[in-house]
């Protein structure tokens, strides 16, 4: 992906896998977003029903970092917005009937916190065999005047009862241990638990230090991811 397509800037790449197996690419900056149906291999993409290869999706407020997941039958599409050099760069979400949407704006669910640290966006979803959801960001240190300095956080997702995405509450002190799946998922010793406190770069806001060896301090298993 090296031109441009609908305005979308080549950048942000997302794959989304729906539950009929097939795999959409999902990417776009400069206020563009497209959905482009992606091979077997995904060597290449597939012409669309139409005849185009890229349709555009583009919701009101979208900046850049796409991202989709399914829950209950629904398409769920995120996106940050505003400026990622400024202290109001955010998520904000739609809702639609199938990947290519219509999508319109349901409202902003992840956002600065003045007391906890500002710029908060440009996100990945989790959801664990557990059941909760999570979703995993970067933000700027409060006082932080380096525009290029931010931090990996996660925190909690959570929906009301008829399927919104509740706005989020960043913290500092992230997410409990969870697990992440049984043998297999990643490998030999796998199944056990990540978290969101222990370790260097964890959901705490902060300067990451050097990784730590297997059963240092905060990291005690190796298949144990701090975030």
């Amino acid at each position: 992906m090296d031109k441009f397509h609908n305005g979308a800037q080549p950048i942000d790449p997302f794959v989304f896998a729906d539950d009929n197996g097939t795999h959409y690419l999902i990417y776009g900056g400069w206020k563009h977003c497209n959905v482009a149906k992606l091979n077997a291999d995904f060597t290449g993409l597939v012409p669309l029903p139409d005849g185009s290869t890229f349709k555009e999706i583009t919701p009101a407020g979208y900046v850049e970092g796409s991202w989709m997941f399914k829950k209950d039958g629904k398409y769920y599409f995120m996106w940050s917005e505003g400026g990622w050099t400024g202290p109001n760069y955010a998520v904000a979400y739609a809702i639609g009937q199938s990947p290519f949407g219509p999508f319109e704006r349901a409202g902003k669910i992840l956002q600065q916190d003045p007391q906890v640290a500002t710029g908060a966006g440009h996100h990945s979803v989790l959801h664990a065999p557990s059941g909760k959801w999570y979703i995993v960001y970067h933000r700027r240190p409060l006082g932080e005047t380096d525009r290029n300095h931010r931090v990996v956080c996660i925190d909690e997702m959570t929906f009301d009862a008829n399927g919104a995405i509740l706005p989020v509450v960043i913290t500092m002190d992230g997410v409990a241990a969870d697990r992440i799946g049984g043998p297999g998922l990643l490998g030999p010793g796998a199944g056990r638990t990540f978290s969101g406190r222990a370790g260097p770069f964890s959901g705490r806001a902060g300067p990451s230090g050097p990784a730590s060896p297997p059963g240092a301090p905060g990291i005690p298993d190796p298949t144990v991811l701090a975030l």
